[in-house]
């Protein structure tokens, strides 16, 4: 979908409530592996790569390329383990917004304002500290 039109515009605002939502929902189980319920070896998801899934929301041409990305991220993070945490849960979730949507067209804006509503919410949560 390219440039939305206003009534376009005004047909995503009707989902907002329930990506909010799915974002509080999101944050809720981030900060609970944050705050120590999270295995040995496994890190917790920080501010950076939730920035990184809003930058690469703006640049993807659809959902699938999101989805892709997440995949080559968790298995190029190394030693670094923040992805391995985060990856699944977030393929999870771009699927239920993809659901959530009137048509094809409509999954990517909505999966973009998943992501900003979902950076929001990470850093009102503390996750920018």
């Amino acid at each position: 979908m390219g440039v939305l039109t206003a009534a376009q515009k005004k047909q995503l605002e009707n989902y907002v409530p329930e990506l909010i939502l799915l974002t509080e929902c999101f944050v809720e189980k981030w900060k609970n592996k944050r705050n120590g319920n999270k295995r040995q070896d496994e890190k917790v998801p920080g501010p950076t790569q939730f920035s990184g899934l809003v930058a690469a929301g703006q640049q993807a041409a659809c959902v699938e390329e999101l989805k892709l990305f997440i995949r080559y991220k968790e298995v190029k993070q190394g030693t670094s383990k923040e992805w391995a945490g985060l990856a699944k849960p977030l393929i999870e979730i771009i699927d239920k917004v993809c659901i959530m949507a009137p048509s094809e067209e409509f999954q990517l804006p909505l999966v973009q304002r998943f992501f900003g509503y979902l950076m929001w919410n990470v850093r009102a949560s503390g996750g920018g500290k």
